[in-house]
């Protein structure tokens, strides 16, 4: 279960759904996606793992979009109760860059997508 913004705009009902599932259904994976660093830091809810998008700018994609010195970056990832994954912008220049930090993981929705998009126009 992927937990979007409409969710918790309902956050009580959300509260019981989630003690619901996890009671049922133990094994089941809820996970959330973070748009900032101050609410990752901020949250206190236990989830699967989480997603930090974008991790890299669409400007630069050679640069960390989040407005934090790489130090504080890493340890706000590894510091984190939830395993972080990075998601957004995550291309074939910057795939390797993902090394310096301790992520969980990556998605590479959009570099799978491109890549196939490329294969079917040629």
């Amino acid at each position: 279960i992927h937990i979007s913004k409409n969710h918790r705009k309902k956050s009580l009902k959300l509260f019981f759904k989630l003690m619901y599932y996890r009671m049922r259904k133990p094994g089941i994976i809820i996970t959330r996606t973070f748009h900032s660093i101050d609410t990752l830091q901020s949250n206190k809810t236990r989830y699967s793992y989480v997603f930090l998008n974008p991790v890299f700018s669409k400007i630069n994609p050679l640069k960390n979009s989040f407005d934090v010195n790489e130090q504080h970056f890493c340890k706000l990832i590894s510091d984190n109760r939830n395993p972080v994954y990075a998601s957004g912008n995550i291309e074939a220049e910057n795939i390797n860059l993902l090394h310096r930090y301790p992520f969980a993981g990556m998605l590479l929705t959009k570099y799978i997508w491109e890549s196939d998009r490329k294969k079917t126009d040629v």
